[in-house]
């Protein structure tokens, strides 16, 4: 895995092989789809894709990376997007329990 600041190889393939692909006819551009949505990249690299798809205005990569992470984390726990996003909990335990009390509703399996 590529530490911070650096860039991960696997990334950068997926945005060359899309960029590549937005030259070709749409069968290309089908088939970097298909085999995108059919590969299994881990989380940290649909992120630095989703990110380099930002940065250089790539739309149509964008659509797609960000699509195969929301499919990703459907149906995942809370604990675990926080993990995957690397989110720090801003609340105590206590203020967390309250949370969860005012709204069981939301944290019922």
């Amino acid at each position: 895995m590529a530490s911070q600041g650096e860039s991960s190889p696997a990334a950068i393939e997926i945005v060359q092989t899309y960029l590549k692909a937005q030259d070709g006819d749409d069968e290309a551009k089908k088939k970097f789809e298909d085999e995108f949505v059919i590969g299994n990249p881990e989380t940290h690299v649909l992120f630095e894709v989703a990110n380099r798809a930002y940065k250089l205005d790539l739309e149509g990569l964008i659509d797609i990376a960000c699509s195969k992470i929301a499919f990703g984390i459907k149906d995942k726990s809370p604990e675990w997007i926080k993990k995957a996003f690397n989110i720090k909990d801003d609340f105590s335990a206590a203020e967390m329990a309250e949370i969860r009390a005012e709204n069981a509703w939301a944290f019922e399996d």
